[in-house]
């Protein structure tokens, strides 16, 4: 799962902020089984789970990049996935992200998940 998130970055590097010609590439790449989706019927439902991370809220702080989410939505939807690791301090502040992200694992009888900061565990 964490290649449609990588995926999903080279695609935004070339349609920029056309977010319809994002979501259109990665369902064809998803079609056409360039990427496989393990654990969802369609790559809809990631978009679905990324919309509720990146909700705006009236401090930018708080807020969730569309391309952050997503790759967020990838490790949740990973059944195996137990930690998501990371740099950014949004998602490792925002107790509301980790909250959303928790009950949609629960809601799909999945363990809770862990967001760390890569720099405490290198220890840097």
């Amino acid at each position: 799962m964490p290649a449609f998130g990588e995926a999903f970055c080279k695609i935004r590097d070339k349609a920029g902020e056309r977010i319809s010609e994002v979501r259109e590439e990665m369902d064809r790449l998803i079609k056409d089984h360039y990427i496989e989706i393990r654990y969802l019927k369609e790559g809809s439902d990631l978009f679905g789970i990324a919309a509720s991370l990146s909700k705006k809220d009236n401090d930018d702080r708080n807020n969730v990049s569309p391309m952050d989410a997503l790759i967020l939505a990838s490790a949740l939807v990973d059944k195996e996935c137990t930690t998501f690791i990371t740099t950014d301090t949004t998602l490792l502040m925002n107790s509301e992200i980790l909250e959303i992200a928790n009950n949609w694992r629960n809601e799909n009888n999945l363990p809770d998940i862990k967001i760390a900061d890569l720099n405490t565990i290198l220890k840097l």
